[in-house]
């Protein structure tokens, strides 16, 4: 009887530490069950119920920071307004917010519009409440010609 008492002694002393490692890896697996990395290029797009796109953007490579947060590399961002023209939005680092739907940034950000380029340091973005803001420096080229001023100035 003592044999017995004593083998199943030695058993669980070494499944103790197996079992613990084992609860250790589940826990370590659960902090990461959410996390995704995309090496090949990302697209994310939204659609309105009517199934037209309203926003797009793209990115060389992304990583989950958490559940409901990306970060997204080298971005290229279009927003399609209801006339059908197109914003393009670029930076090389942005986080998006599935939940909020926000594009946000604190890198250089370029903006082009049929009319002309905007470009400034950080940027909020957010689709469902249609808000955009640039957050510093910004500077603003327009692309007119001198005869869409309508000036009519002598040549």
């Amino acid at each position: 009887m003592k044999l017995s008492q004593i083998i199943i002694s030695v058993i669980i002393i070494f499944l103790i530490p197996i079992y613990a490692e084992a609860e250790t890896d589940e826990k370590k697996d659960e902090d990461i069950i959410d996390a995704i990395s995309v090496k090949r290029g990302i697209t994310v797009t939204e659609i309105e119920e009517s199934g037209k796109e309203i926003f797009e953007f793209t990115g060389s490579h992304a990583e989950s920071v958490s559940e409901d947060l990306l970060r997204v590399h080298n971005v290229r961002a279009t927003i399609i307004q209801s006339d059908g023209s197109e914003i393009i939005i670029m930076t090389e680092l942005a986080y998006y917010n599935r939940n909020k739907r926000e594009l946000t940034t604190d890198k250089y950000v370029e903006i082009i519009s049929g009319d002309g380029v905007m470009t400034g340091i950080g940027m909020y973005l957010n689709t469902e409440k249609k808000m955009f803001r640039l957050l510093k420096d910004v500077q603003i080229d327009s692309l007119r010609k001198t005869d869409d001023l309508g000036l009519n100035l002598p040549e």
